[in-house]
């Protein structure tokens, strides 16, 4: 969870947006932590699963889920590179600064979703992820968010679409 609510509040925002959701689709939400970005999304979509590999974290996932009364969003507790659901329209990843991994990256060109809405910690290893993604995907747009003022941090919030 961020502790600078405003900007959070922009960034997902920013993701709702990109994400331009109908009503019908099915979202993965991969890096989910508590659940925050799938629960945000969830009003929008048909159905949320969300994989964080933090087992505390999904637990305090499912309160909020509970919560906020949210029935279209699961959980699951697993290592995002070990997922292998094929059906969905919208993948959200929300990785470490490590990023992705490759056998993550894998599993999205094999996905094939129509939509990936990246929020990254770290522009070098977005970068990168990026590089890799781009044999099918185009990066239509960025976003960048100053999420911790008086640092050289930033979030940052990428649409990818379908080549």
């Amino acid at each position: 969870f961020q502790v600078n609510t405003s900007c959070m509040t922009k960034l997902y925002n920013q993701v709702v947006e990109y994400s331009n959701l109908k009503g019908s689709e099915k979202v993965l939400d991969l890096y989910c932590g508590t659940g925050t970005i799938g629960i945000y999304l969830s009003r929008y979509a048909d159905s949320v699963l969300g994989i964080e590999i933090n087992k505390s974290a999904i637990d305090d996932a499912i309160i909020n889920k509970k919560i906020n009364h949210i029935r279209n969003i699961d959980f699951i507790c697993s290592d995002a590179s070990d997922i292998c659901e094929k059906d969905f329209n919208l993948v959200v990843v929300d990785p470490p600064r490590s990023g992705l991994s490759e056998k993550t990256i894998n599993y999205l060109l094999d996905l094939n979703p129509n939509k990936i809405v990246y929020v990254s910690c770290d522009p070098v290893t977005l970068a990168r992820d990026l590089k890799k993604l781009k044999e099918m995907y185009n990066i239509k747009d960025i976003k960048l968010f100053n999420m911790f003022p008086r640092t050289e941090h930033v979030e940052t919030v990428c649409l990818l679409e379908k080549i």
